[in-house]
């Protein structure tokens, strides 16, 4: 019992292979992988999610009034641990956004054909720190650090403000 991942590439023409979560529930009406996540600190539940939410495409149902049992995973850990919280959702948000950040120094980086410690060099710094931006879990990014991997990579930061994307069930995705 518990989560299983299967991916499978619904069309060979997509880039993206399409993710699958399926979720067991017991005998006895435990969902384990839910209890799983409730024990989980928030920070990790958040960033859980958000990588469940990655691997799969927003649900694609019709708006309902009433709230319909489900299969969906994505929908089911909305329910469960999002829906109503707006803090939660905060915290969700700023685990993707941390992600997003070091997910962009880690593809710069590769990009140029660096190492962190050619990195670090390059923008007077250590390696140790450069690998610390590249970590998802790492949410002291600062604009001038990033300004200073900007400019040696011969790049300009730029921030964005941009409407939320909801899906027909009203969940925001980033």
């Amino acid at each position: 019992m518990g989560l299983d991942i299967v991916r499978n590439s619904a069309n060979v023409l997509k880039s993206v292979p399409k993710t699958k979560i399926v979720i067991y529930q017991n005998d006895n009406g435990d969902v384990p992988v839910l209890e799983w996540l409730r024990n989980l600190p928030t920070k990790a539940r958040a960033k859980c999610t958000d990588k469940m939410e990655r691997l799969t495409h927003p649900p694609q149902s019709t708006h309902m009034k009433t709230k319909k049992p489900t299969t969906d995973a994505l929908e089911i850990i909305h329910r469960e641990f999002f829906e109503g919280q707006p803090e939660r959702i905060a915290e969700l948000e700023q685990a993707r956004s941390d992600g997003l950040v070091a997910r962009k120094i880690y593809h710069l980086r590769t990009q140029a054909g660096l190492s962190q410690r050619a990195l670090a060099k390059m923008v007077g710094t250590t390696a140790s720190v450069i690998c610390r931006l590249e970590d998802a879990d790492y949410d002291g990014h600062s604009m001038a650090m990033l300004n200073r991997i900007a400019a040696a990579l011969d790049r300009r930061v730029e921030i964005r403000f941009v409407p939320l994307k909801k899906d027909s069930n009203n969940h925001v995705f980033a």
